[in-house]
């Protein structure tokens, strides 16, 4: 409750008056002694040998799952029968967000504490709104995490960030694309109004700011740096870049890292707060943190993939105790690795080919009963291909076929068309449809995300 009325105090106070705000300490804007602790305690626990992480996991596991079964409606009468808690949370049923949803008071404990607790609604990749209660406490111990992450790239808490994100920007028909944020010391850039013609004003202003990182969606800052290679003033030396937010495509990573000679740093998580990830700084895989919760690599028969394997993952996680997720569904992919296989010498689950859910629930249908996964599509066309394409995004109708919007980094005439049909066909066939249509911006949701299939068909 506290926290959701200073977000709104600080939406309503002008931005004059929030500059006072960064000569806070940063780890008091950032979630005081839970940031500030937690951040401390990974650094401290990265180096922790595999049993002392897993008896670190059993302890927070057995407080977790007491609780739920004590205080929690829809986990009354499950019973703990074992000594590991491990085995114990293989008795309670895996839970999905409709559940949930249909449910929630079902979910909440009983001794959920308004005061510190606050209410988060996310819209996810099925348009329909999901609301549930998050201790306050999640805040701080989420930044540490998430921080602690982009330390492998060399970060530290109050860097200069600029981020690109799907806020309100009031100044923008004045030709003001973004707003300081002095909680995390960041310039936030406005993802609707990048475009050939507002780039310059970009660029001018983040080479005013000279930036450490930027951070945000990758198909934003995608679409920066292509229309800065089509602008004499390039932009400023950075870092990192930090992802967030967006499935990472392969062509976006070599895009941002050949143009800003930097690396493109990505992690993993959700709104529920069940599971979290970061890349290695020695590769692309991800790390899971064992402390923020249990994470299951389950087949579609709800059975543990061995190394090697793909399976969804399914989390636990220990940062809410007000309205506890446990083993939920988060509807994201991953091939399960091997523990401590790294040459970081972490002794975390290694995640390889994450594919977040936007990509496994969006599906091309090639017939009534046929459907691949997009992103298999859109990874078929690469290098020459798409040169002269700044972004790209499939629209179907019917099965069995696709309009493709692109927008052109400069005249359509110059897009490889017949190229971009052949991809399709050479990994959907012939028989498949494809009509190209070329826009001047592809549209982006409301909270400033660029989906790759928009589907109007239900099949």
């Amino acid at each position: 409750m506290a926290l959701n009325i200073i977000r709104t105090l600080y939406r309503r106070t002008p931005e004059f008056l929030r500059k006072p705000i960064e000569y806070i300490p940063i780890k008091y804007r950032l979630g005081g002694s839970e940031f500030s602790e937690t951040y401390s305690f990974l650094e401290r626990s990265e180096t922790w040998s595999q049993e002392r992480l897993k008896t670190y996991q059993q302890r927070q596991l057995r407080e977790l799952l007491q609780h739920a079964v004590e205080t929690v409606p829809y986990y009354e009468g499950i019973e703990l029968p074992h000594d590991d808690p491990f085995q114990n949370l293989k008795g309670f049923p895996i839970v999905e967000k409709s559940e949930i949803r249909n449910n929630r008071s079902e979910f909440e404990s009983t001794v959920l504490d308004s005061k510190t607790t606050h209410e988060v609604t996310t819209g996810g990749t099925s348009g329909e709104p999901f609301a549930f209660t998050l201790d306050d406490s999640a805040y701080g111990t989420e930044w540490a995490f998430i921080m602690c992450g982009w330390s492998r790239v060399g970060y530290s808490p109050g860097d200069q960030l600029i981020t690109f994100k799907g806020l309100e920007y009031e100044n923008a028909d004045k030709g003001k694309y973004w707003k300081y944020n002095p909680i995390y010391s960041t310039y936030e850039f406005s993802p609707f109004h990048l475009t050939s013609k507002t780039v310059d004003s970009y660029i001018r202003k983040i080479q005013e700011i000279e930036p450490d990182y930027i951070h945000g969606y990758p198909s934003a800052i995608t679409k920066l740096v292509r229309l800065s290679q089509e602008h004499s003033e390039p932009l400023p030396d950075v870092d990192a870049v930090l992802a967030a937010s967006e499935n990472v495509y392969q062509t976006q990573r070599e895009t941002i890292e050949n143009v800003l000679n930097t690396r493109l740093f990505s992690h993993y998580g959700q709104t529920e707060k069940v599971a979290l990830a970061a890349e290695c700084e020695h590769s692309n895989n991800y790390h899971l943190y064992p402390q923020y919760g249990v994470t299951e690599i389950l087949d579609e028969n709800g059975i543990e993939v061995s190394a090697g394997e793909r399976g969804e993952i399914v989390a636990t996680g220990f940062l809410n105790k007000s309205m506890p997720f446990i083993r939920y569904r988060t509807g994201d992919y991953a091939v399960k690795g091997e523990i401590g296989d790294c040459a970081c010498g972490r002794n975390y689950r290694v995640l390889e080919s994450l594919q977040g859910r936007e990509e496994k629930e969006r599906t091309l249908y090639l017939d009534e009963s046929h459907e691949v996964a997009i992103h298999t599509v859109y990874y078929t066309m690469h290098g020459n291909t798409l040169n002269e394409v700044s972004a790209i995004q499939f629209y179907q109708q019917s099965p069995g076929e696709a309009t493709i919007r692109i927008e052109p980094k400069n005249d359509p005439e110059s897009v490889d068309k017949i190229g971009i049909i052949n991809a399709i066909h050479g990994k959907l066939g012939e028989e498949f449809t494809v009509n190209v249509r070329f826009v001047e911006d592809i549209e982006l949701t409301d909270s400033g995300k660029r989906q790759l299939l928009i589907q109007k068909y239900n099949s």
